[in-house]
């Protein structure tokens, strides 16, 4: 079962990863203009940690967003089927760990292929 706190990350992640990559910024070029680390940067778009909010503005500033529009738990349409799939009943009762699933895998498969899972979800 997934946790509230595990969907608000993994959000978060994913609409980090998207308007860094809209922007046509490498992890580094973007951790390094926020004076954080690739590692730590690539954890929060993995969703296995959820920055303070002074690394949220930092973000939000090189990001040219505004902090609300990256904090918000609601992701660009292009997205919307995952979102739709974090919300939905049958993934949060759905017992991942009977099948050896990690909810920290799952994160994983969304938070590297967004597309892709896009594509699988809305077919």
């Amino acid at each position: 079962m997934l946790t509230h706190g595990q969907l608000v990350r993994l959000i978060f992640g994913l609409k980090l990863r998207e308007l860094r990559q809209e922007r046509g910024l490498t992890p580094a070029e973007l951790a390094r203009s926020c004076d954080m680390s690739v590692s730590y940067l690539n954890e929060i778009e993995k969703g296995k940690k959820y920055p303070k909010a002074d690394k949220i503005l930092s973000l939000s500033k090189c990001l040219a967003v505004r902090y609300d529009q990256l904090t918000a738990t609601t992701l660009p349409r292009r997205l919307e089927p995952i979102a739709d799939l974090l919300s939905s009943k049958v993934l949060q009762e759905f017992p991942l760990a009977m099948y050896g699933i990690e909810p920290a895998q799952l994160f994983d498969m969304l938070a590297n292929a967004p597309a892709k899972m896009n594509a699988f979800i809305s077919t």
